[in-house]
């Protein structure tokens, strides 16, 4: 294990990679990360990383929310399978549908953050995200 963890951080730094690491991940992942934390917390770090490749070990809107706040970072998504019921709650089209329909309805926040799905990139998918807050 020791040769792997070895080889990885060699990697890390001839790429210029960051690793972030979801606190809900093996104890081998946190171990190998850079950061570890929520996933607004994992944002805020790839927001201000000066890495050129950012690895991110968590649910794939983790990795999309990364994109958005590097648009000229590379981001990679170990396993893109890995979703999240509250953002799978939330398809983009569905949500897109409710505010319409309730076109005074409050919505600025998801997840953690807020009281619903859409307006920012907390807890939802980057497509979700983009609608417009009311």
């Amino acid at each position: 294990m020791n040769e792997l963890i070895k080889a990885i951080n060699e990697l890390k730094k001839e790429k210029n990679a960051i690793i972030l690491g979801h606190y809900y991940q093996k104890g081998e992942i946190q171990d190998i990360a850079d950061y570890v934390g929520d996933s607004l917390a994992l944002a805020q770090w790839a927001a201000k990383t000066e890495a050129d490749i950012i690895v991110m070990c968590g649910v794939h809107f983790m990795g999309e929310t990364a994109k958005v706040l590097c648009p000229n970072k590379k981001v990679l998504v170990p396993d893109m399978e890995a979703g999240c019921s509250l953002a799978d709650s939330c398809p983009a089209d569905k949500f897109a549908q409710f505010v319409k329909e309730h076109p005074g309805r409050q919505h600025d926040g998801c997840g953690e953050s807020g009281n619903g799905c859409g307006g920012n990139f907390h807890q939802c998918t980057a497509d979700c995200g983009k609608l417009p807050k009311r």
